[in-house]
């Protein structure tokens, strides 16, 4: 089943929402949805090793006695079964990620996809990418110069409530209606602060 985020509908109404923005101010908007943007390899190793020694334990101490080349084959496989349950449910990835260093990571990888499709590279200045990463379940908005959330208490909280919407109720059905309206929102504050110019293009695509 696909995900709601990954859906044709879904991509409509999200460049429908970035195209508003772009009709009423200045900013370029870029759209990213991504269905992973961390290595998920340390929480597999993690998982696996967790489920390797909860199988040891079983195997030394639970009826019947094992052999010990039994031992050593059923660790290995307890071991792949850890690392192939972390791959196959995001949640438990995240469980066994570290919050901190997750988010991080996730915003490093927005802030270098942000070069990568040359959001950067505006005349203006006022290129802005909304980075969706599925897996970890988060909303990066990665802002040129033009677009300063520090300088601008109501621009830092449209930003801000798009990027809570992951943390709040997850990537769903529901949270893709959260984030049309936040992107409304946010296209009425940047209607007030970057409004659009009679000669204003479009100098990138919506979709990323």
């Amino acid at each position: 089943m696909a995900h709601p985020f990954t859906t044709d509908t879904a991509r409509r109404r999200l460049q429908a929402a970035a195209d508003a923005i772009e009709a009423r101010s200045s900013a370029e908007v870029v759209i990213a949805v991504r269905v992973a943007a961390t290595d998920v390899r340390a929480a597999a190793l993690l998982g696996g090793t967790a489920c390797s020694f909860f199988g040891l334990l079983v195997s030394l101490f639970a009826p019947p006695e094992f052999s010990l080349a039994s031992i050593a084959a059923l660790d290995v496989a307890w071991f792949l079964v850890g690392v192939l349950a972390v791959t196959a449910m995001p949640g438990l990835a995240r469980l066994l990620s570290a919050e901190a260093g997750l988010v991080a990571r996730v915003r490093a990888a927005a802030r270098a996809c942000f070069v990568e499709l040359g959001v950067h590279t505006t005349r203006g200045r006022t290129g802005l990418l909304v980075f969706i990463a599925l897996r970890e379940q988060q909303i990066v908005v990665v802002a040129d110069t033009a677009i300063d959330r520090g300088r601008d208490p109501e621009l830092a909280r449209a930003l801000a409530a798009i990027e809570a919407i992951g943390h709040e109720v997850g990537l769903t059905e529901e949270a893709l209606g959260t984030l049309e309206r936040g992107l409304e929102r946010l296209g009425d504050v940047l209607h007030e602060r970057l409004p659009r110019a009679a000669d204003d293009v479009d100098e990138l695509g919506a979709w990323g």
